[in-house]
């Protein structure tokens, strides 16, 4: 399960990155003169939804849609492949909650989707709803980066042997 989980999210991964692909990031830009995916960028301002909101386009925005809809299959297949492979690496030891992390960027990802859904579908919205949404993309961001740590953790740490000499 972990192996088809990963295989998944990675190619999801690729697709978001296809020209081909409708709901890709540079067909996006490609409609939107330029205008890229607020889940890729750090942080955003309420100007910066503005701007791009009035780049996308109606065409733009079923696009980004597209995405999302894609988005959600792929943070169900990181969360279940990378848990999965973290919670195998690690075992049963001290560092074995960090295999539950993958499911906490799930959840931001999906949290930052509903938001990004609904700031797409109903505009305008008070700048309270940019701002929120903002917010936990950055959190997103910094909960990619604790996994990203929990992996590089799980690949370069001593795991203890088994008795019998095996690791």
């Amino acid at each position: 399960m972990t192996a088809i989980a990963l295989a998944v999210a990675a190619l999801c991964l690729v697709a978001f990155q296809v020209p081909a692909v409708p709901f890709s990031d540079p067909a996006i830009r490609a409609v939107s003169g330029g205008e890229g995916l607020f889940d890729v960028r750090p942080y955003y301002t309420p100007a910066d939804v503005r701007r791009a909101l009035a780049a996308f386009g109606e065409e733009g925005r079923q696009r980004y849609l597209w995405f999302l809809g894609a988005d959600a299959v792929f943070l169900v297949a990181y969360a279940i492949g990378l848990s999965g492979w973290l919670a195998r690496r690690l075992g049963r030891g001290r560092a074995a909650p960090l295999a539950w992390l993958p499911f906490v960027l799930a959840g931001l990802d999906a949290v930052e989707d509903l938001l990004l859904a609904a700031i797409l579908r109903l505009p305008p919205h008070p700048t309270a709803l940019y701002r929120a949404a903002g917010a936990v993309t950055a959190l997103k961001h910094t909960a990619t980066a604790s996994v990203a740590a929990a992996v590089a953790f799980a690949l370069f740490r001593q795991r203890p042997r088994e008795p019998g000499g095996r690791p």
